[in-house]
């Protein structure tokens, strides 16, 4: 566990500080808006966009699905990894993901149990 209570006092595992947890749910919940601009831009377009970098710009409608380019980067400062063919949605849509630091993909497909 990531933490215990040991005489009255919490220890927390170093290897997992609270602040990783949280960068992890931060890269969840980005990967999970850009699906949300993604899927609005497939409405409009039939379409899933071919990078995430389209989402930016005002497309023949007149419209831009994201108007902050700071979407796209992760919680560690990278920018978010795309594939429209989305195999771990079971092509129902986009994977979207980011890679922790440690090496683990964090992304917008469901978690198996």
């Amino acid at each position: 566990p990531p933490g215990a209570a040991v005489g009255g006092y919490f220890w927390m595992d170093v290897l997992t500080p609270p602040l990783v947890f949280a960068a992890s749910d931060t890269a969840r919940d980005q990967s999970r808006l850009l699906t949300k601009a993604c899927e609005a831009y497939r409405i409009k377009h039939g379409k899933w966009p071919e990078r995430l970098g389209q989402l930016l710009l005002k497309d023949e409608f007149g419209v831009i699905y994201l108007d902050d380019p700071n979407y796209l980067i992760d919680p560690w400062g990278r920018v978010f990894r795309y594939d429209s063919y989305g195999l771990r949605n079971d092509r129902l849509k986009p994977d979207i993901w980011a890679v922790g630091p440690d090496g683990l993909d964090i992304g917008n497909w469901p978690t198996r149990r």
